[in-house]
């Protein structure tokens, strides 16, 4: 199976969205997230890997119900919840807890890896559960969705009503957790940002066509671009907006391409 992920909020399921319309196999769509106001066209994600990754990541602490079919809801009880569940993570999220919860899972890992194989395979938790994943040998490589920090922090702190500071202090534990980790299948990162400017556009179509291994075609990446692309999707803004230090750094780090893997 191929794994896209990404840090939250970052238009991986608008990649996935064109990953879908070039030929990518998401699986029955009855299995997959339901659209809401977040996401119109949807997410793209497998309710069973999304429900496992929730339960590997957090344990028996939070309910995977609120998370898998209920984004953030207005209802103040389920929006309390679910940011409680965000409070504790630093605790109960650690890698040691992952760990453990992965060896008890051991055998629902593979048998839904295998389930899926030949499958793309979406969810943002995996940039914190890929070496649970990898144990079972399927998967065959993984695309990174990589936006803007300002826009992507933005989005979740619009989304969630945290702020900016915290959505940024997220961000950052979601590259590092995803990439400082030494893996062992190709790796390609691709900017959600390059698909709405002219000169960038076909050479990042051109990352999906070679991700799913397809030959790459011109005019079907056109018209997929066409059909596609909304300019409201992204905001502007962000080229004159600074970045926190760190934050920027390591934005740089990835855009200069040290992250970047094939094998």
């Amino acid at each position: 199976m191929k794994i896209v992920t990404c840090c939250s909020r970052s238009g991986s399921s608008f990649i996935c969205q064109l990953l879908h319309e070039i030929g990518a196999d998401f699986g029955d769509e009855k299995n997959l997230v339901n659209p809401d106001k977040w996401n119109n066209k949807g997410y793209f994600e497998n309710r069973s890997v999304n429900t496992l990754n929730h339960e590997l990541l957090f344990g028996p602490w939070s309910s995977s119900k609120l998370w898998v079919d209920t984004m953030w809801p207005r209802n103040p009880i389920t929006r309390i919840r679910k940011l409680s569940t965000l409070a504790l993570a630093p605790i109960i999220s650690r890698k040691s807890f992952i760990s453990r919860r992965s060896q008890k899972k051991q055998k629902s890992l593979e048998s839904l890896a295998k389930e899926l194989n030949g499958k793309v395979i979406k969810d943002p938790r995996f940039c914190y559960l890929m070496n649970a994943w990898e144990k079972t040998k399927e998967i065959e490589s993984a695309l990174f969705v990589l936006r803007h920090p300002w826009e992507s922090c933005r989005s979740m702190s619009k989304q969630t009503g945290l702020p900016l500071a915290l959505t940024y202090l997220g961000w950052k534990d979601s590259i590092l957790s995803f990439f400082e980790n030494d893996h062992e299948f190709p790796i390609k990162i691709v900017s959600y940002d390059s698909f709405f400017e002219e000169d960038k556009n076909l050479e990042s179509m051109k990352i999906l066509f070679d991700f799913l291994e397809i030959d790459f075609d011109k005019d079907k990446a056109k018209e997929t671009l066409n059909r596609s692309i909304d300019p409201k999707m992204r905001n502007y803004s962000t080229r004159e907006k600074a970045l926190p230090k760190s934050i920027n750094q390591l934005y740089q780090k990835i855009l200069d391409g040290h992250y970047t893997k094939t094998i």
